[in-house]
């Protein structure tokens, strides 16, 4: 459900307790549920035709249990929401693992997107940039990931497989050896040893060596864990490349680095290593969104950041947006389709089978369940 909607009128984003607040301001003859119709827009794919939900309450304890919100339905009653929109919910929704993205700014208990959501309304406030810029922003993401440049299928064995080719344990190195000892080891499992066997009949794959910091994704076992969940949830449907975003990344990773030097607070609480700054999505979301209305040139970007940080604002509900970090799950991502055109390799290979029988051989040899 969409919990703020653009107003073309008042060109900006707005939660419905505002947009109503707003049009009780337009002449009295005008029809609050056809100007609502006509004038909002879905933050995502844009679509009009919307209507205001109201709160549920519940009938036992007059508390509410749903939030207000905007629904978009087509003449039938469907959702006219676009297919990849982060809001549609048809039979044929498509990549809802990608809706992670979505960075809501309005309300939440963490200190760090309270501080950026204070900074976007400094931002909005001041006119540096607007909620459309955040909009046209999320129509951008949206645009991209309209386009099927691979089919997600579930790849755990691959993967598993993959990373053990990278990593190889030295008692492994040439072929697996059978070293019944380690079933009394506290970190023995079956599966680790399956794969380990399993990735022994692989060679390291050289075009690893093509993709810069290759080799370090798929050697991370948070991301393979990641890329298997993903692969797991959009079994069956397309999504598109993120190397395409590869550019971009780098540079929202540089500039919330230079971000996190200029305020205390950040810095606290998410310290300067690329890793954690990689996994805090408000800040990368905020940092995507000065550099993409600053045409993602970091030092336009990082002035704008600057001016923003000197600035106040009387009217903090401006900070009340969608925000997005396209850049959510980028490892893992890259790593599922590094794996999808590695397998392309050996079409007569069955791994799930082998996974199955290779299992099987070893549950019997360690005589394990």
């Amino acid at each position: 459900m969409a919990i703020t909607a653009f107003s073309k009128m008042f060109k900006r984003e707005l939660d419905v307790k505002q947009l109503k607040s707003l049009y009780q301001q337009l002449p009295s003859e005008i029809n609050p549920s056809e100007f609502i119709k006509i004038d909002i827009e879905c933050p995502c794919c844009g679509v009009t035709g919307g209507r205001i939900v109201k709160e549920g309450v519940s009938s036992l304890t007059k508390l509410v249990v749903k939030q207000a919100h905007f629904a978009f339905k087509n003449d039938s009653c469907e959702d006219a929401h676009l297919v990849f929109c982060d809001y549609y919910s048809g039979d044929d929704s498509q990549n809802r693992i990608t809706n992670d993205s979505i960075i809501n700014l309005s309300k939440s208990s963490n200190e760090v997107t309270e501080a950026i959501r204070k900074l976007v309304c400094s931002a909005i406030y001041n006119d540096l940039f607007q909620q459309k810029d955040i909009r046209n922003m999320r129509q951008w993401f949206f645009e991209m990931r309209s386009t099927q440049d691979f089919l997600v299928e579930n790849s755990k064995h691959e993967l598993n497989i993959l990373r053990k080719t990278i990593i190889r344990s030295e008692r492994n190195r040439h072929e697996y050896t059978i070293d019944k000892s380690i079933v009394n080891e506290d970190w023995f499992n079956l599966d680790e040893e399956v794969y380990e066997s399993l990735a022994t009949k692989f060679s390291y794959p050289d075009k690893i060596k093509e993709i810069n910091g290759m080799n370090y994704i798929l050697s991370r076992k948070t991301n393979i864990k990641k890329a298997i969940s993903i692969s797991q949830k959009n079994h069956g449907l397309f999504d598109f490349d993120r190397s395409r975003l590869e550019e971009k990344y780098r540079l929202a990773t540089q500039l919330s680095l230079k971000i996190i030097k200029l305020d205390n607070f950040l810095y606290t609480k998410i310290g300067s290593s690329v890793s954690k700054v990689r996994s805090n999505n408000p800040l990368m979301a905020y940092s995507a969104t000065l550099l993409f209305v600053n045409n993602w040139n970091v030092n336009t970007a990082l002035e704008m950041h600057t001016r923003i940080l000197k600035s106040t604002t009387e009217d903090e509900n401006l900070g009340n947006v969608i925000g997005l970090n396209p850049f959510i799950h980028y490892d893992a991502w890259i790593a599922l389709n590094f794996s999808s055109n590695w397998k392309k390799e050996f079409t007569e290979y069955d791994f799930h089978q082998e996974y199955l029988t290779e299992r099987e051989r070893l549950k019997e040899i360690y005589q394990v369940d």
